[in-house]
């Protein structure tokens, strides 16, 4: 901003503080002193002249129509009445030339700290996008040496710039820049998991090699970066071994042919109900923690759910899983102990539980089609009542300690629901059993309680 030259009120009144300056020298003072009082007198006397003049003077020139001229009775006129008139009509003429040079007045000065208050904003403004700008270029100095360290052999620079990318995607308001840096993340994933499975090629399972503290914090910032910008996270065809990422939302992640070794998932959500599109091909949960983790509203197309075979059954739960309003198309669970796990209103068609140790399931309105149950094993027994069972492989000895079985019949070992009467078709569809993948069962198809 340029600076502004001085006005004539700012002079006069630095003028007036001159005589009682301390820092002036006496002479000065003394002679800025008697020209201020000097200037004070005049103006007292020319005001006092004027005042008199407007007062006395002009009504009387008024009046006689002479500059120098007295009204006098001989003139004709009442002098006192017209010199009173002639007053009040100077009077009135002087009041509103006052008011109007006032008005002038308030208006430059309005229109001068208008135009000040302008400028201020204007340069608000100007700073506001400079600091916008230093701001933004300190943003992208911090995300490019972020990126640089993803590549540095050591690995605490290699977390350190994963979570810094990891918050920046996060807080940032441009959701182009949260999309470049999930892309980043993925290629930096594929990268690392391209590396151990090439160091991983033909080990078993036990001896795959666990995912780096980088990598394993890049997956979850993935999938909560997919999560909060609505965006889509691809994790597919990955073999995750040991990865630590309970509660994490994988609802917006393409897992599908992804393999989890050995992973905690302990309260994981891959379904959500806002999005009953959702499916997944391929899962693996290989000797994984899955606990309390949502599947609900997910379709999955041959899952694989193992535990350890050489664990120990306790070591191997399945405790609390909420499969509710799931659609299974084929898929294993074996080596698993499953405690009251929810199946509640979920669709299982061809599904193998091998090895399974079943602990009170809570499936109402479950359909199972073409299941094979024969190597489950049920403690306590287990109540099908308002299950719908069809061709599925139950023993003589399941099918004694379970309830809700009066109205199916067993037919070398599979189970299916007696016709209520002969036209009755045991699907609505009239298709052959097991290959019907109706997910609504019609109300003949229910069991008696």
């Amino acid at each position: 901003m340029t600076d502004r030259k001085p006005t004539l009120g700012s002079r006069l009144r630095a003028l007036a503080r001159i005589p009682f300056d301390a820092e002036q020298s006496n002479a000065v003072r003394g002679r800025t002193a008697l020209i201020v009082m000097s200037g004070l007198a005049a103006f007292g006397i020319g005001l006092w002249w004027l005042l008199a003049w407007v007062l006395v003077g002009l009504p009387q020139a008024i009046v006689t129509d002479t500059w120098n001229g007295r009204c006098t009775a001989s003139t004709g006129i009442d002098c006192t009445r017209a010199i009173a008139d002639a007053r009040q009509s100077v009077l009135l003429v002087a009041g509103g030339a006052i008011a109007l040079v006032g008005i002038v007045f308030t208006y430059l000065r309005w229109r001068a700290e208008r135009d000040s208050t302008d400028e201020a904003l204007k340069e608000g403004k100007r700073a506001a996008e400079r600091h916008s700008r230093e701001f933004e270029q300190l943003e992208i100095t911090r995300v490019t040496d972020a990126l640089a360290l993803l590549e540095a052999p050591e690995l605490a620079k290699r977390v350190a710039a994963v979570s810094l990318l990891g918050d920046y995607a996060l807080t940032s308001e441009d959701s182009r820049r949260s999309r470049m840096i999930l892309d980043v993340l993925t290629v930096y994933v594929r990268q690392e998991a391209s590396k151990r499975r090439e160091d991983s090629e033909g080990r078993e399972s036990d001896e795959l090699s666990p995912l780096s503290t980088a990598t394993a914090l890049a997956i979850r910032l993935m999938a909560r970066i997919a999560a909060a910008r609505r965006f889509k996270a691809e994790l597919q065809y990955l073999t995750l071994v040991e990865l630590d990422a309970p509660g994490v939302d994988w609802s917006h992640t393409n897992l599908d042919g992804t393999t989890f070794v050995r992973s905690n998932l302990a309260g994981s959500v891959f379904g959500n109900p806002v999005f009953l599109n959702r499916s997944i091909t391929n899962l693996k949960l290989l000797d994984s923690n899955i606990n309390s983790a949502n599947f609900s509203h997910v379709t999955l197309y041959s899952p694989t759910l193992e535990g350890h075979p050489g664990k120990h059954h306790l070591q191997n739960a399945m405790v609390g899983t909420d499969f509710s309003n799931s659609t299974w198309e084929s898929g294993t669970l074996s080596n698993l102990s499953i405690y009251g796990a929810i199946f509640t209103k979920a669709h299982l068609f061809g599904v193998d539980f091998g090895q399974v140790i079943l602990h009170q399931p809570v499936w109402h309105s479950v359909m199972l089609v073409d299941c094979q149950l024969a190597e489950v094993r049920m403690p306590r027994g287990v109540n099908f009542t308002g299950v719908q069972l069809e061709e599925t492989t139950l023993t003589a000895n399941q099918i004694a300690q379970s309830k809700g079985l009066e109205g199916f019949t067993r037919e070398r070992g599979r189970v299916t629901r007696i016709p209520s009467a002969p036209s009755t078709e045991v699907r609505d569809s009239g298709e052959t059993p097991g290959n019907s993948r109706t997910p609504e069962p019609s109300p003949t198809d229910e069991s008696p309680t």
